[in-house]
């Protein structure tokens, strides 16, 4: 039993059952009566997919971000979740992997698909091929709100964190206890993130006078793996030339370079002073005091879904992008001494 059966034994048309089962629009009361006469005698069910028909309104919204596993992201889609209840939206939650592929792979597959809005956290800043195809979306009519990496020279509504502010200030407090040798275990330099991370880290070096060592600038790529490798890397240093110091990127990075450190028997703070961007709640309650770049990512998904929100109430007059920009606040524990 299809809305256009119960049309059809009603003899109206399916616009009217439309209205009358979403009570929008003016329907004479002896319509409405044979309409729901019809509906109670066949008890009929419109689902989703049909009222969406109609509504052309699914009220679903597709997330896209670059790793599940991380907590980060993790805690943004549990705001995401908060406010998209609230407004009686369902988010569909799907991970690029850190991978341009899969990315266009999804974009492509949401261009198929019915969504009423679209989330995201992109894997390059300088993607044309995902550039083009955020831009074909918002085309059809489905808005766009971006979630901690941009997209260059695009007009996306987003939210965002003060990436640059919060390395200097992490980096400054390692110098302000003594540290001369400092190294930064990076992020993708092709993100957001981990190209204003790395700019804060040198800024920070810079304002104090303080030369740049190459080969404490250590490539990462925001996972686990990457940050173990860094410590390798570090810790194979001889011991005149091995940094006292480390900013690590994300909170994987911390996970990684602390994995190879316990494997070792080395403590942070005793063999070597380390400050992490993003808290790790398993580290707190364990007792591990790493020092942390922390923000609010709950908000961050908050604020993302009420920006959505708002474009897709007014989706069909174009509105100027709304960018927020979120505040860190350095957590010191006693790993940057």
């Amino acid at each position: 039993m299809t809305i256009k059966d119960i049309a059809r034994m009603a003899n109206v048309s399916t616009a009217t059952v439309s209205r009358v089962i979403n009570s929008s629009g003016y329907v004479s009361e002896k319509t409405r009566a044979r309409v729901l006469a019809v509906i109670e005698a066949t008890n009929f069910k419109p689902n989703a997919v049909a009222r969406s028909l109609i509504t052309n309104l699914t009220k679903m919204v597709a997330v896209i971000v670059p790793d599940l596993e991380n907590e980060f992201f993790a805690k943004v889609i549990a705001g995401i979740s908060h406010v998209a209840k609230k407004h009686g939206y369902t988010a569909a939650t799907l991970s690029s992997f850190e991978h341009p592929t899969d990315e266009v792979r999804l974009l492509d597959t949401i261009m198929r698909q019915r969504v009423d809005g679209l989330l995201m956290t992109p894997v390059s800043e300088h993607s044309a091929r995902t550039a083009d195809m955020l831009a074909q979306v918002r085309r059809m009519g489905v808005p766009v709100v971006l979630i901690d990496r941009d997209i260059a020279e695009s007009d996306f509504s987003g939210v965002f964190v003060d990436n640059f502010d919060a390395s200097y200030e992490a980096v400054g407090a390692l110098i302000e206890n003594g540290h001369q040798q400092i190294a930064i275990v990076t992020g993708p330099y092709s993100s957001t993130p981990g190209r204003e991370r790395t700019e804060g880290y040198k800024r920070a070096l810079a304002d104090r006078g303080m030369s740049l060592n190459p080969a404490y600038v250590i490539p990462g790529n925001f996972k686990w793996d990457g940050g173990y490798r860094a410590a390798e890397a570090i810790f194979a240093m001889p011991g005149n030339r091995r940094p006292t110091a480390v900013f690590l990127s994300n909170n994987l990075t911390s996970i990684g370079f602390l994995q190879y450190m316990m494997a070792h028997d080395l403590q942070p703070g005793r063999d070597i002073a380390l400050i992490g961007f993003d808290d790790i709640d398993v580290l707190n309650r364990l007792g591990i005091p790493l020092s942390v770049v922390r923000r609010d990512a709950y908000q961050q998904g908050i604020k993302a879904m009420e920006l959505l929100c708002g474009e897709m109430r007014v989706r069909t007059a174009r509105k100027s992008p709304e960018r927020v920009m979120l505040k860190c606040t350095l957590v010191l524990r006693g790993s940057e001494k």
